[in-house]
């Protein structure tokens, strides 16, 4: 029911691993980097919807210019100037997204350089933690084969 001997529990409690505190800054360096390329994502989104969007606008602007052979001059100089505008905002709006596209990209690799750098701590926290639960194993056998060997010779 109850063991007398608490000592190897009270060893697990108060175990904290040496890697403890370096696993925790880079699951929290995962988090972080992970939020910001999410982040990105969401940016990323949004400014390829406005790029649609205003590519759209073009090609509406371009097909109401089409179908309206006949309008004035000045008419004809405005739906000109306006699309030209808007291929303008159509360049700049596309080297925002290659942009954005190149740096979630560089986001993504810096997360899979941190999570590697976390799932490598990890493993090397577990490797030490089985080694000590192994040593541990080991000292308590020899303590009991001590004392095993001790009754048997005080009987004899």
């Amino acid at each position: 029911m109850f063991s007398f001997d608490k000592s190897r529990d009270l060893m697990r409690v108060s175990h904290t691993s040496k890697f403890s505190t370096v696993l925790k800054v880079r699951r929290i360096q995962e988090k972080k980097s992970q939020t910001e390329l999410h982040q990105l994502q969401i940016v990323h989104a949004q400014e390829e919807a406005t790029l649609a969007d205003i590519k759209q606008t073009q090609e509406t602007a371009l097909s109401d210019a089409v179908r309206s052979m006949r309008m004035k001059a000045t008419d004809a100089q405005t739906s000109r100037a306006f699309i030209r505008k808007l291929s303008d905002e159509i360049q700049d709006q596309s080297k925002k997204v290659n942009q954005l596209e190149s740096l979630k990209e560089s986001k993504r690799e810096e997360l899979l350089a941190r999570t590697q750098n976390k799932n490598m701590i990890e493993k090397l926290d577990d490797k030490l933690q089985s080694e000590q639960a192994k040593e541990n194993d080991r000292k308590e056998q020899r303590l009991i084969d001590v004392l095993a060997q001790r009754i048997r010779t005080d009987r004899a």
